[in-house]
């Protein structure tokens, strides 16, 4: 007899299962069990890795979930008042209260302890459900899509016995753990109604279901296993064992207990939380034996020895059933399609998607060479043609047609898009058809190769940058084109990451805060890795780096020494997934029902559905996504050019935009780059003063340079040198200077690594991406043998010689072209190995930071449309930036239009603010939308119904619903009727007065400037017509003052010694301030609030490191006598 596990939590079974799916199938193998079921809690997510896990290892994969039954989900929908209002129907129609009730008042308490037995039972039971075939794979997918639909509680996706079967056809139901109804109706000794359930399950699912007994030895399961002998004997059901596993190995469970901690948000040390007992780990066959003989043990002292022989059979029966399900599951159960499930998108005349691509393509690059006479338009067709070829050969014409009409949509319906982002801009077909604007990829050196080739068998990525305030909308567009059925948003997971696992760890380990937070995550912040998310395998690599990465390998190593356990569970917890998420912009359109092959979950927050797969696992099921994202300056830009005129576009930006205009980069180089698109920030200010911009293509460097990775190599200080004359430009190899001379002999973008590999060695499209660009960009160390060697002596498709693999003086052997056509090798083409050696060792040091000039050169045109707008229209554009800011930003931006554009802010006007900021001649007023209480219907009629001659004016004419007390107040004490009096009390009287309010009237002889400050901050958020002490010191200068101490708090900095960050008082203005240890040390006392409030210090304003902060830095302090 073998055993099968079919109750068996992964880590999807969110920060419960311990039991990751390489891990856990690795264990299933070494047991020698030929199949394993999946059934996470609550979601079929994990399925896509179990199931290439276990076909990889030749174990069958058995389809499941643990889902959550609810007794009827039209009911657990309900709110929490209507169950409520039921039960106390319930409890009058039962006698138990009056039917007059309701007619007498009641302590909610009281009422509440009446119902409570009458109240909806909203528990969340456990049950499992296996898909035999692919019909039961396709009703599990639909029935836990449609639970999530219909009723998510508690974040859990409940299903009812309607809803089972509705979807039960080709589907194995057990009963699963006692968290079952039945078993929690058998421990409440509700006997007939937990056999009246069994029945209807049985009825739903025939002889497909199964009672499960576990051998877990505490008394509920005991009685429920016993109790279902019974059943099973009488009703003919067939039972099967279980071990509801939850991590993989005896010695995990620790570890499953600490990531359970995670999960509650409990402590180790906490002794009132939920704790497993060690028993649900991947048993073997003897294992599940003797833990029912253990079991059996149990009961024979409780029943004397009542049901040794008959147990025995059962449980014996029970685990033999695991072979019997898993000999009826079928062994080819397919998630996805053979074939790319491609939209169905509507194309004209009755032509072909291909032949409408060709169509487009054609007509649009004729209409650009007509309008730009001066190229070559033999060099335009032969690459259009080229492309295309490319690209219907491959078969991807559907999915670009359908990514044209979304975005033809988007242009048409005030809905702008960007000029492109990513290697699609390498594509002179999505450039003709108007998917990619105005970056030519011909003119700019952008590869089409880097976007696609003939050997590459994935999709292509096509990403748009749309309007923020607007990319919604052409999400709903294609629900209503395709039909909503069939669009859905792609999910990910949060998954437990470096920082992140060793803040959760060391909180439930109880660990200082300041230890985890304050030293050893900033100390790991410090390390320059060159991506979003490092992992661990990231930090470790850095020892096999340049110079400067092994010596930040060694403080790495030196923090994990120091804190072995934190990092040990850390690492064993990195990549476990925590909780649902949603893609940024990726959007997944099916041409048929998403449910008819993808799970999904509705999302109670925003009203999306939501793929329980993600991106990449919807690929490679061949499905098709789409990445729709939403961008702020393209609202930015957008805003501008209405605020400039109504009627322009960002396609008459386009045509504006003078990217030769040397006045532009003599603005950019004088570091005016506050506010500008991806060149604002103090690191892009450093590298603009090196480089001295005076031309697009340094824009375009900028952008590729501006990462730790380029700069700790030195790519910045290498690029400015021979750009400013301060050394002779030189090539790593001979040759190559048509490649390296518009980057100045540096190597900054991975298409000139490519154009090298083809240049050089012989490499062609194909290889250069997959060979050159992702071994490099990816960092595929072992693969660097093959690297080399294809470029130095090339690749032959043919056996090799014995002993080839670790010559390294030969050429690469591919015997089956896996990379393609043979290679001819640099040698053949007159380079010598010195030669090529020398290059390797110059670039393996830093050729994995290099760019994607395609993104760097769209992402660029997005700088300089900013920069010309905020050149030539400072007011407008400044404007536009204002309303998109969040509070942060807004101060900061603020504080840059008066003290370096000369623009003045100004408070709102009732007459003039529009809904944002407004541009006012060479002011900026505040929006009528920014001052806080002012909802949209309130605007919309304030709006309306303007002009207004004084405030009594706007009463008369506003509707009072949109113009109640609160908005008035606030709109006054904004500054919004200070055309009519400036004194805000007066006003403020006088609308009390005219609504016969009963407020108490102002003194209006007591209104100053402390008053107007205030009320300004109040609705407003700053004060605007009157500037604070702080706001009117000035960036590094001195202070000297008397100040009140608020609050302190120490930290270790990265020497190990004490400083502080200190909150202070000052004139009436709350500052953060900053001692470092230097001068902590001397003058600690001076910030020990129980010793003093009041102290005198002297020091410097300076930036802080959020947007818009400022802080003092604290030189000297001393205590001041009460």
């Amino acid at each position: 007899m073998d055993f099968v596990h079919l109750h068996f939590h992964t880590s999807y079974s969110f920060l419960d299962g311990y039991n990751p799916i390489k891990k856990a199938v690795s264990r299933i193998k070494e047991l020698g069990m030929s199949a394993c079921a999946i059934t996470d809690h609550n979601s079929l997510a994990g399925i896509p890795e179990f199931q290439t896990e276990c076909i990889n290892n030749n174990i069958k994969p058995i389809l499941g979930l643990e889902g959550y039954y609810t007794w009827d989900i039209k009911e657990c929908s309900k709110t929490l008042e209507e169950r409520q209002a039921d039960a106390l129907n319930r409890a009058i129609e039962a006698g138990v209260l009056p039917d007059n009730y309701l007619e007498t008042k009641h302590k909610k308490k009281d009422y509440l302890e009446t119902i409570k037995d009458y109240m909806y039972d909203t528990k969340q039971y456990h049950i499992i459900l296996l898909a035999i075939n692919q019909i039961g794979w396709h009703n599990l997918v639909k029935l836990q899509s449609e639970a999530s639909r219909l009723c998510t509680f508690n974040g859990r996706f409940l299903c009812d016995n309607t809803l089972l079967r509705k979807y039960s056809e080709g589907i194995i139901c057990q009963s699963a753990c006692i968290g079952s109804p039945m078993a929690q109706l058998l421990i409440n000794n509700r006997i007939e109604e937990a056999e009246q359930l069994i029945l209807e399950w049985k009825d739903i699912f025939k002889d497909r279901f199964y009672l499960e007994i576990q051998p877990l030895n505490i008394p509920e399961q005991r009685l429920v296993n016993l109790k279902y002998m019974e059943l099973c004997k009488k009703h003919n059901i067939n039972p099967v064992a279980t071990n509801d596993v939850h991590w993989t190995n005896y010695s995990d469970y620790e570890d499953h207990d600490t990531l359970l901690c995670i999960g509650t948000n409990k402590k180790k040390n906490d002794t009132n939380r939920m704790k497993y007992s060690n028993d649900f780990w991947i048993k073997s066959k003897e294992e599940m034996i003797s833990s029912f003989n253990n079991q059996l043990k149990t009961i024979n002292e409780e029943y004397n020895n009542q049901y040794n022989n008959s147990y025995m059979d059962f449980y014996m029966e029970a685990l033999n059933n695991t072979n019997v399900i898993a000999n009826r599951i079928d062994n080819n159960i397919k998630l996805g399609s053979d074939k790319p499930l491609f939209s169905d998108v509507k194309v004209p005349h009755n032509l072909t998607p291909e032949q409408y691509l060709r169509l487009l393509a054609w007509n649009g690059l004729y209409k650009y060479l007509s309008n730009n006479r001066e190229l070559d338009t033999r060099i335009y067709e032969k690459r259009l043609a080229f492309e295309l070829d490319i690209i219907i050969n491959k078969g991807f014409a559907p999915y670009i047609i359908a990514v044209y009409e979304y975005t033809n949509w988007a242009k048409t319906h005030d809905c702008p898009i960007g000029p492109g982002r990513g290697s699609a801009a390498g594509s002179l077909v999505l450039f003709s058809i108007g998917i990619t604007n105005n970056i030519d990829p011909i003119k700019y050196n952008l590869l089409f190769s880097r976007f696609l080739t003939k050997d590459r068998t994935a999709p292509p990525d096509i990403d748009i940058d749309f309007d923020y305030n607007n990319r919604d909308n052409v999400i709903v567009h294609l629900e209503e084109y395709y039909g909503k059925e069939k669009v859905a948003h792609i999910g990910t997971y949060t998954t437990m990451g470096v920082k992140s696992g060793l803040k959760d760890v060391g909180r439930v380990l109880d660990m200082p805060f300041d230890l985890v937070n304050n030293q050893i995550c900033k100390k790991i912040d410090e390390i320059n890795i060159d991506k979003a998310t490092p992992t661990f395998k990231d930090y470790d690599s850095l020892k096999d780096g340049n110079d400067n990465e092994q010596k930040q390998w060694i403080e790495f190593n030196k923090l994990e020494k120091q804190n072995k356990e934190l990092f040990r569970l850390a690492r064993a917890f990195e990549g476990i997934p925590r909780n649902f998420g949603v893609h940024a912009s990726g959007i997944l359109v099916t041409p048929c029902d998403v449910n008819d092959h993808v799970p999904t979950r509705l999302d109670k927050n925003t009203g999306v559905t939501i793929t329980l797969y993600t991106g990449p696992q919807l690929e490679e099921y061949n499905f098709i996504k789409y990445d729709i994202l939403g961008l702020k300056t393209i609202s930015i830009i957008q805003d501008t050019l209405k605020l400039i005129n109504e009627e322009l576009s960002i396609e008459n930006l386009y045509d504006c935009v003078d990217i030769t205009d040397s006045q532009l980069y003599e603005y950019i180089s004088d570091k005016n780059t506050d506010a500008m698109f991806q060149i604002e920030s103090n690191l892009m200010k450093k590298i603009i003063d090196e480089i001295k911009p005076t031309e697009f293509n340094d824009i375009v460097a900028i952008n590729a340079i501006a990462r730790p990775g380029p700069i700790s190599v030195g790519m910045d200080k290498e690029y400015a040198n021979v750009k400013n004359g301060i050394e002779n430009i030189k090539f790593p190899l001979k040759g190559i200077d048509n490649i390296l001379k518009e980057t100045y002999g540096t190597i900054l973008y991975q298409e000139q690594l490519m154009a090298i590999s083809k240049q050089v060695s012989g490499f062609n499209d194909g290889q250069a991406d997959s060979i050159t660009r992702r071994i490099i960009a990816k960092k595929k160390i072992k693969l660097f043998p093959m690297l080399i060697r294809c470029h130095i002596y090339g690749k032959k498709n043919c056996e090799g010689p014995e002993g080839w693999e670790s010559n390294d003086n030969a050429p690469w052997y591919d015997p089956k072209g896996t990379y393609g056509d043979e290679i001819k090798g640099a040698l053949a083409n007159g380079y010598s190995v010195e030669e090529m050696k020398q290059y390797f060792d110059y670039i393996m040091g830093f050729a994995n930071y290099c760019f994607n000039k395609s993104h760097a050169a769209t992402y660029s045109y997005i700088s300089i449309m900013t920069a010309w707008l905020k050149k030539y229209y400072p007011v407008q554009f400044m404007s536009a930036v204002l309303s998109m800011s969040n509070e942060d930003k807004r101060k900061k931006y603020m504080s840059i239009c008066e003290q370096s554009m000369n623009i003045k802010i100004s408070t709102p006007d009732i007459n003039l603010s529009q809904k944002s900021f407004t541009p006012n001649q060479n002011n900026i007023l505040y929006g009528i939308s920014s001052v806080k209480g002012v909802g949209e219907s309130s605007l919309i009629d304030i709006i309306q119904n303007r002009p207004y001659k004084n405030l009594e004016d706007a009463l008369n004419k506003i509707p009072k619903k949109s113009f109640n007390k609160r908005v008035a107040i606030n709109l006054i004490k904004s500054g919004a009727f200070d055309f009519e009096d400036s004194n805000r009390y007066n006003l403020i009287n006088k609308f009390y007065d005219l609504r016969k309010e009963k407020d108490e009237r102002y003194d209006p002889n007591s209104y100053n400037e402390f008053v107007c400050m205030q009320f300004e901050h109040d609705t407003l958020g700053y004060s605007i017509t009157y500037k604070s002490w702080w706001d009117n010191i000035c960036l590094e200068e001195k202070v000297s003052n008397e100040a009140t101490l608020l609050s302190t708090k120490e930290i270790v900095d990265k020497k190990g010694r004490l400083m502080a960050f200190i909150e202070l008082e000052i004139n009436n203005c709350k500052i953060n301030a900053t001692v470092y240890s230097s001068k902590y040390s001397r003058y600690v006392s001076c910030f020990d609030t129980n010793l003093t409030k009041k102290i005198y210090v002297e020091g410097q304003k300076q930036n802080g490191k959020k947007d818009g902060e400022t802080i003092l830095i604290i030189n000297k302090a001393k205590r001041i006598a009460a």
